[in-house]
């Protein structure tokens, strides 16, 4: 019989009840909000419809009528030639598309700014990756006519769509299929005269959608899509795509996310338009509440309009302060980093949510106005941030154009060892390091750390910023260098 102090406590659940406890305001995804994205029918049975495989239903991994009619119905909606449900999360779609479309060896093209599934993906299937950033890897295509695809990130976490018809021409006039991960980007087609355009539309031949993040499904709903075009082409890729979602797929796909998923469909093929244009209408009226330089400072309009992004120091606007007050108000946005809030907006914010948002951005600038001391405290703090976020770009320029074979890294027979970040000049890297978010891997296995490299990462530590796989021992003081795992070479 178990024993123990457990006396039945649930810290998850007791976690979970202050996000329902308490009036806040969400500016961060699921896309649902709350649940009031959902109908009235999926809120009210939600639990009851969490089951499995049996005589009343389907199979996701062997579909039936009605997974088949689902996927097709995305499919028209969205304009692919053939869709998949998932309800595993993106990152399996990322690992299906690369080892569909590539074999153990082989080496492909990757957006720099791509998420760490990517490489994960590369480390476990001996996939070799070389990186650029959006605007170099027409070049990469021509230094490496022979690559198996092209992956792409658009949009980035920030709302920015890079123009990717270049890439997408080069690689189909060199038959190399272009994977675009449009994670952030599921709402784009269903208003292309407001949104930048879709993947899909620019004739990516893969695209996946984590369709959580911006529109009403639950957290892990995602789709991957293949081109018609790439389909006329390679019509057996409809075979090898959904071989690969089923080893890499749970065998117990969530029945629960793969209605929200067909919810989702349904409500944006209907009714998508208008509510894209009535969330950006919001957000205009918004803009317009606020004083000229904090709508100076705003960058919602120069990619996706669904997604906010406010740059405080630009105004000399402590960035931490602001993010407290916002939440001390209720209003919690998707993430900030060294310079930027990020705030997503969703079709179930209200005016009221902008008003509210409005006023305590307003409130806390002219707070921050009235003391012309700390404006040149924020002013110079905002320099140092703008200075370290330019550190973080250089770390990721310095893997660039580098081909990189992670898996040999990741299965090195004589394994990995901890050591100092400032002993390891010459060591070369055997786990990936990343801020999250976004998740972008600032070092990539297989990469030689060098002298320049410490300094840059030491800068940063020592600013506190938080780096996943440099971590620092229980038993040192703050003030000394973090350690990292890194491999012989």
């Amino acid at each position: 019989m178990p024993t123990g102090s457990d006396n039945g406590q649930t810290p998850i659940i007791d976690m979970l009840k202050k996000c329902i406890s308490a009036e806040t305001i969400s500016f961060h995804m699921p896309g649902h909000t709350n649940s009031l994205g959902f109908s009235d029918w999926l809120r009210e049975n939600a639990l009851k419809i969490d089951t499995t495989e049996f005589s009343l239903t389907d199979d996701l991994n062997d579909p039936g009528e009605a997974f088949r009619t689902a996927s097709c119905l995305a499919a028209e909606t969205f304009g692919a030639g053939m869709t998949f449900f998932i309800t595993t999360g993106a990152s399996i779609a990322v690992h299906a598309s690369l080892i569909s479309l590539a074999s153990p060896g082989d080496i492909i093209i990757a957006d720099r700014k791509s998420h760490s599934s990517l490489l994960n993906a590369c480390r476990l299937y001996g996939i070799k990756v070389v990186f650029a950033f959006i605007p170099d890897i027409p070049e990469l295509i021509n230094e490496y006519p022979d690559a198996a695809l092209v992956f792409v990130t658009r949009p980035d976490y920030y709302g920015k769509a890079d123009d990717i018809s270049n890439i997408i021409h080069m690689s189909e006039s060199r038959g190399m299929p272009v994977v675009v991960d449009e994670s952030h980007g599921s709402h784009f087609c269903f208003a292309p005269a407001l949104m930048p355009s879709s993947a899909l539309s620019e004739g990516a031949h893969v695209v996946i959608h984590s369709a959580h993040k911006t529109l009403p499904v639950l957290t892990q709903g995602a789709m991957l899509h293949i081109s018609k075009g790439f389909l006329r082409k390679k019509p057996e890729s409809a075979k090898i795509f959904a071989g690969a979602l089923k080893a890499v797929s749970t065998t117990s796909p969530s029945f629960l996310i793969a209605a929200t998923l067909d919810h989702a469909r349904a409500l944006m093929s209907t009714k998508g338009n208008s509510l894209i244009s009535n969330s950006t209408e919001m957000i205009r009226a918004f803009h317009s509440m606020l004083p000229e330089n904090i709508r100076n400072c705003l960058s919602s309009f120069q990619g996706d309009p669904m997604r906010i992004c406010i740059t405080p120091g630009a105004v000399s606007v402590d960035i931490t302060y602001m993010v407290e007050r916002l939440n001390s108000e209720g209003i919690y946005p998707e993430f900030y980093d060294l310079t930027d809030i990020v705030l997503i907006c969703k079709f179930n914010n209200t005016e009221d949510d902008f008003r509210k948002l409005a006023g305590v951005l307003t409130e806390v600038y002219e707070e921050s106005m009235s003391d012309k001391e700390q404006i040149e405290r924020n002013f110079v703090d905002f320099s140092r941030r703008v200075h370290l976020k330019d550190k973080i770009i250089e770390i990721l320029n310095v893997s660039c154009r580098i081909p990189f074979s992670p898996s040999e890294s990741h299965f090195k027979s004589d394994g990995a060892e901890s050591i100092e970040l400032k002993l390891s000049e010459n060591r070369v890297i055997s786990e990936p390091c990343a801020i999250y978010p976004p998740g972008i891997p600032l070092l990539i296995p297989g990469q030689i750390i060098d002298r320049n490299l410490i300094s840059m990462l030491t800068d940063l530590l020592s600013e506190g910023i938080r780096i996943n796989g440099i971590t620092e021992t229980s038993c040192r003081s703050s003030a000394e260098i973090p350690r990292f795992l890194s491999v012989f070479i």
